[in-house]
């Protein structure tokens, strides 16, 4: 985890404080896991999987760390160590056409590699510190009956490779109005990669339960 990181680290905190008191977050972060490690279920509240157009279908394999290797990466080393790998689409519109339209050609090219997040319990929050080759990662929603969810998305720049917002190191926050998100895909759009190194979100509140007053 990078100086930026930390800054990502404190945002979430931040809204921790005052999100409803029981709330649980769940963080995932790529850096202690050695390169080629399966971290697809290093959490027991979602599952992590890479989504490749082939065979005129997206096809599912498990997710393994990347390493950011021993040369000067800045693409990479901003994030820290390791990341959950890196994926590419042409832009999620093209995505939505080959989930109804398999014979359409841009599905085929640029290849396309998506993340998926799939959670055991819908939830209204999802947080990437990411690095990007062109403007912001891309991303598509679902809820549990396979619907588009809408989302409402912020955006902070913790750094710049080129002097530019279209390179660099950011924030991706993610929310919907109610809790339904199901399943999450994030990828870089243009045929251009982002890289993702931390994943938090937001499970459903726990409720305490009440004593009773003693007589």
């Amino acid at each position: 985890m990078t100086n930026g990181s930390w800054v990502a680290m404190s945002a979430l905190l931040g809204l921790m404080a005052t999100a409803a008191a029981h709330a649980d977050f769940t963080t995932l972060d790529a850096d202690p896991y050695a390169a080629g490690t399966d971290v697809s279920n290093i959490s027991d509240h979602v599952t992590l999987s890479r989504l490749t157009w082939a065979n005129g279908a997206y096809q599912s394999s498990p997710v393994t760390s990347a390493s950011c290797g021993t040369g000067v990466n800045p693409f990479c080393n901003s994030l820290g160590v390791a990341s959950f790998g890196s994926y590419t689409v042409d832009n999620m519109t093209t995505v939505q056409t080959c989930l109804v339209d398999p014979t359409y050609a841009g599905c085929a090219s640029p290849a396309q590699h998506i993340l998926e997040l799939t959670f055991d319990t819908e939830t209204d929050f999802v947080q990437f510190d990411a690095t990007y080759r062109n403007n912001n990662p891309v991303f598509l929603a679902f809820d549990a009956a396979g619907n588009v969810v809408t989302l409402t998305t912020q955006v902070t720049y913790l750094s710049t490779f080129t002097g530019s917002n279209l390179f660099g190191h950011q924030l991706l926050t993610l929310t919907s109005a109610s809790a339904n998100i199901k399943r999450l895909w994030i990828a870089g759009d243009s045929g251009r990669s982002s890289l993702v190194n931390i994943i938090d979100f937001q499970r459903p509140a726990t409720t305490c339960p009440v004593e009773e007053p003693s007589q």
